[in-house]
């Protein structure tokens, strides 16, 4: 065989193998895009994501899960939200699909709450024609995700949400930036429940989940419920004022957290007969 034909064939297949990737990364990306959108109760806005309960695929007979920050929920007022949702036109444009999502039947609240933690969980009715698509229940991240050390410090993450309730087009899609883990250590979660992320996010980005790639899939290891920032006081003779400083660094409950969530949902519906 001619030597330099030898190695070209490893090389191309090399840079072949470089292309690829990325593509794959980016479509990993976009599927947990098409799994989140932005809830409102026309005052107050936040950032939720579906999951399905159980199994790889959409389970038959089975509901689609929201997953937000509890104090979205709590903030809002009445018996119903609005949820953002898309569906996807004949030439591969999508349009907003705004929708009714029942949250209270009279003043009890029809999502499940962690007993602890700001993390709210609800089974909703999906309109048909709609374009979601919810992530697996195997992509919230378990405990062993950490323990193995796939999440740690300067992990680069993605949240893809809703900042100020900034939507990235007239569809309504989510704006998507980047982040980096900026905690240490994460394990074990029992005593790192919250951590925080260097990533600029704002009001309405609450419930926004918080995402890493790995063997090119998204693999939720988090959500946001907050924002760190600096408070100073000034005080004057005849004035006071209060400044508030964003310091660029996310509040994050871990995924592990939000499994118990969902878990907890299904045991409640399990009791319920629903």
């Amino acid at each position: 065989m001619n030597r330099s034909f030898a190695f070209a064939v490893p090389v191309c297949i090399l840079l072949a193998a470089m292309a690829g990737g990325p593509a794959i990364a980016e479509d990993a990306i976009e599927r947990v895009l098409a799994a989140t959108f932005r809830i409102t109760d026309k005052k107050t806005s936040g950032t939720a994501f579906l999951v399905w309960p159980e199994g790889s695929e959409e389970a038959a007979g089975k509901r689609p899960i929201l997953v937000t920050a509890a104090h979205a929920l709590e903030r809002f007022e009445g018996a119903v939200c609005t949820l953002m949702l898309r569906v996807k036109n004949e030439d591969s444009t999508y349009s907003r699909r705004e929708t009714d999502v029942a949250i209270r039947d009279g003043d009890k609240p029809l999502w499940v709450r962690h007993p602890e933690l700001d993390i709210a969980a609800l089974a909703i009715d999906l309109p048909e024609g709609t374009a979601a698509s919810p992530l697996r229940f195997e992509q919230l991240a378990d405990q062993s995700w950490a323990a193995e050390r796939k999440l740690r410090v300067g992990s680069e993450v993605f949240i893809p949400g809703y900042p100020a309730t900034l939507e990235a087009n007239e569809a309504g899609w989510p704006v998507l930036r980047r982040g980096t883990m900026a905690t240490h250590p994460v394990t074990p979660i029992a005593n790192a429940q919250r951590v925080l992320v260097h990533a600029n996010t704002f009001g309405g980005d609450s419930g926004a989940p918080v995402v890493q790639l790995a063997d090119n899939e998204a693999v939720v290891v988090g959500m946001v419920v907050g924002m760190q920032r600096q408070t100073d006081r000034t005080t004057m003779s005849f004035e006071e004022r209060t400044f508030h400083m964003p310091l660029a660094l996310a509040i994050v409950v871990q995924a592990p957290l939000v499994r118990e969530t969902v878990e907890l949902l299904k045991k409640a519906a399990a009791q319920d007969g629903r």
